[in-house]
């Protein structure tokens, strides 16, 4: 696949959707059914269980690239595919995840991308972060340059050569299409993130993250109350 004239990351920050409510725990007693809406008694909420609610899962945000150099150390060559349509009306303005079957977007013929999200380690944050990847192979797109550090990462060590120190690679995004990427090894004082990793790959063996979510998605009922998206199905003969 190509890249075409839409940005291979996001531009904007993506619609506001609620994807990361922490979850309440009740410690009121089960009802017996009977009590009425204006009855029901409120639930009694323990801030220190919520708070170690939402520290024991790994929050998951989306890397967005600039002109400014983004580093990251890079720890797995797993990605997950995502299939992304690019939406500029101004209420979205960025990539939603495609619906697959009954597609609002597929439905408006909408161009459909596929990106690749990578997860990575933020040196700076202290944190996994993921980074959506194009498929597109040429010289200076992203996916070539970081398959050709993660083959030197992967390359066997010879036994009478000192251990290899973890690398820092920094990102920047020049243009849609080149990237610049460069490489240089981890300060021997720096945190190279392998707690953070390692809870991140345990979470992930237990599906406990899914690694997609990090693109939001976006109900038909939603896209449906934007106006450019509902006269292009007008237009389109589609019956919302």
């Amino acid at each position: 696949m190509k890249d075409n004239e839409t940005p291979s990351e996001f531009v904007s920050d993506p619609p506001d959707v609620d994807t990361k409510t922490a979850p309440l725990k009740s410690h009121n007693p089960p009802s017996d059914g009977n009590t009425s809406s204006e009855s029901k008694p409120s639930r009694t909420v323990n801030l220190l269980e919520l708070a170690a609610e939402v520290e024991s899962s790994t929050s998951l945000e989306e890397i967005r690239l600039s002109g400014d150099e983004t580093p990251i150390i890079l720890f797995t060559p797993e990605t997950t595919e995502v299939d992304l349509h690019y939406c500029p009306e101004p209420d979205i303005k960025g990539y939603v995840r495609c619906q697959e079957k009954e597609c609002l977007l597929c439905g408006i013929e909408r161009k459909q991308n596929r990106r690749l999200c990578l997860p990575v380690y933020l040196p700076t944050e202290g944190r996994v972060g993921v980074l959506p990847v194009s498929l597109s192979l040429r010289p200076h797109a992203l996916l070539t340059q970081l398959i050709n550090i993660l083959k030197t990462i992967d390359e066997e060590q010879p036994e009478d050569e000192p251990e290899k120190q973890p690398q820092v690679v920094f990102l920047r995004r020049e243009d849609n299409f080149k990237y610049c990427v460069s490489t240089r090894p981890l300060p021997p004082d720096t945190d190279a993130g392998e707690a953070q990793i390692k809870r991140f790959l345990s979470e992930k063996d237990q599906g406990l993250i899914d690694i997609a979510t990090v693109i939001p998605k976006i109900d038909g009922d939603q896209l449906k109350a934007i106006p450019e998206i509902l006269q292009m199905m007008k237009l389109k003969g589609i019956n919302g």
